[in-house]
């Protein structure tokens, strides 16, 4: 790096994440050569190109700390970092970082643009950056905070590809049924992936009770192009609002027949339901996330839209990503096809005889919705 660097301030998108895991995704590559030529010329210049790319997402390099120890708030400073976490940026922010730094390995003749840095882009009229580390700082001073756990060794993964021709059937048959919610491929997506966790779950002795139970999904809401104004494109940080709250009944979620619908509808109508005001929305959103969690909702991390499969660093693109960090989490992770455009990946963990039953719940979605 040129010289040290200004510490970045935290904004009210980047605290609410402070105490959760990072994301751990990975790349697998077709790798043609061997192991030497790997370690003599590729190690070399990957490690050249990143300190490279560093320069300019020099965040990427640094820690998260208080500021001071007597005021709230927080800021990313300078030394080696390992992982990358939430509260320094957003999926989107992540990959620009990796394909900036895919184009300087190959030397592309047009790199990425370099990411725009400066927080105050991110307007923060009530304060609440600051609320919302009071909030933080609050949860750690209670006897029962404590840090995620890690995932259990036990734990299985897998990927499910949700067949683009299939989710454009689906979205005909939504629209001819009831076109009154929102209908997208992230929709029939995530309606797929909740159907299913929750049949693999249900027991065959599961009374109305246990069906009556309400189930939950959130998932976060990016605000990069709801916001007025909205931030420039390549502003490097969060930009991932409040999370979207969906429930309904398990009975109704899982019924044969109409299950996946209703799931549709619930979803479609919660995204319909979110505020234009991104201020109002975050306001209280650690207390409204703490709500939920006792129900153990199943939550969605990365998105078809991130275009995790154009990261080329010489090899082509890669034989597949995945998202290890949702292990144990309650969550799934969405990309897009590696293969097929429109298609999306569904990444779920969960321990082996449930990635046994969801692969058989899956198969029977294909078969009935085809």
């Amino acid at each position: 790096m040129t010289g040290p660097r200004p510490a970045l301030p935290l904004t009210f998108f980047d605290i609410p994440w402070l105490d959760l895991n990072p994301v751990d995704r990975l790349f697998f590559y077709r790798f043609p050569y061997s192991t030497a030529v790997f370690l003599g010329s590729h190690l070399p210049n990957l490690k050249s190109s990143l300190a490279l790319t560093l320069n300019n997402f020099y965040p990427l390099a640094g820690t998260i700390r208080r500021s001071s120890a007597y005021d709230d708030r927080f800021e990313i400073c300078l030394c080696l970092a390992l992982k990358v976490h939430h509260a320094a940026c957003d999926g989107f922010s992540s990959i620009h970082f990796l394909k900036s730094w895919a184009a300087a390995a190959t030397r592309a003749a047009a790199p990425p643009s370099p990411p725009f840095l400066d927080r105050s882009s991110i307007s923060d009229p009530h304060s609440l950056s600051s609320k919302l580390a009071k909030t933080v700082l609050l949860q750690r001073s209670l006897p029962h905070h404590h840090k995620p756990s890690p995932p259990s060794p036990t734990l299985a993964s897998a990927t499910f590809t949700l067949p683009s021709h299939q989710i454009q059937t689906l979205k005909l048959k939504l629209q001819s049924k009831d076109s009154s919610f929102h209908i997208s491929t992230f929709v029939i997506s995530s309606a797929c992936s909740w159907t299913c966790i929750l049949k693999t779950k249900v027991n065959d002795d599961d009374d109305d009770e246990d069906l009556r139970r309400v189930a939950h999904l959130f998932f976060s809401v990016d605000w990069r192009k709801r916001m007025r104004p909205p931030p420039p494109a390549n502003y490097f940080g969060n930009c991932l609002g409040c999370p979207c709250f969906v429930k309904a009944s398990v009975g109704d979620i899982v019924d044969e027949k109409d299950g996946f619908f209703m799931a549709c509808k619930v979803i479609g109508k919660a995204i319909e339901g979110i505020g234009d005001d991104v201020h109002e929305e975050m306001d209280g959103v650690i207390q409204k996330v703490m709500k939920v969690l006792p129900h153990k909702p199943l939550s969605i991390a990365g998105s078809p839209k991130l275009r995790v499969y154009d990261c080329d660093f010489g090899w082509e693109k890669p034989e597949k990503v995945e998202v290890t960090s949702i292990g144990g989490m309650g969550a799934i992770s969405m990309a897009e096809s590696r293969d097929d455009e429109g298609g999306v990946e569904i990444g779920v963990v969960l321990p082996g005889d449930e990635i046994i039953e969801f692969g058989k719940q899956f198969d029977k979605f294909l078969a009935k919705s085809d």
